[in-house]
């Protein structure tokens, strides 16, 4: 993935979603390949589901350290955007 300029992935279906998963990601192919992803309806349990369950996005914003302020931006909205962008 990390050598296609124009593929990227997101994170909704990872079965280990967590800080360690998304080091180890971020680390092989750079945050500006990543997306956040909660694949609903396929995952949502309610709307608290993702702001409290395994699969919240406060993983990405308070838990992952090891990523600077603007690619946790990238993660969690930029790259979605940017990739909706060049669609149209």
């Amino acid at each position: 993935m990390a050598r296609h300029p124009n593929l990227s992935c997101d994170v909704a279906a990872v079965m280990d979603f967590s800080p360690k998963f998304i080091e180890e990601l971020s680390t092989a192919v750079g945050p500006r390949k990543i997306m956040y992803g909660t694949d609903s309806p396929y995952w949502f349990k309610g709307p608290e589901s993702y702001r409290t369950g395994s699969r919240r996005w406060s993983i990405i914003a308070e838990e992952c350290s090891f990523l600077s302020e603007a690619d946790k931006q990238l993660l969690l909205a930029g790259n979605a955007e940017r990739f909706v962008r060049n669609q149209s």
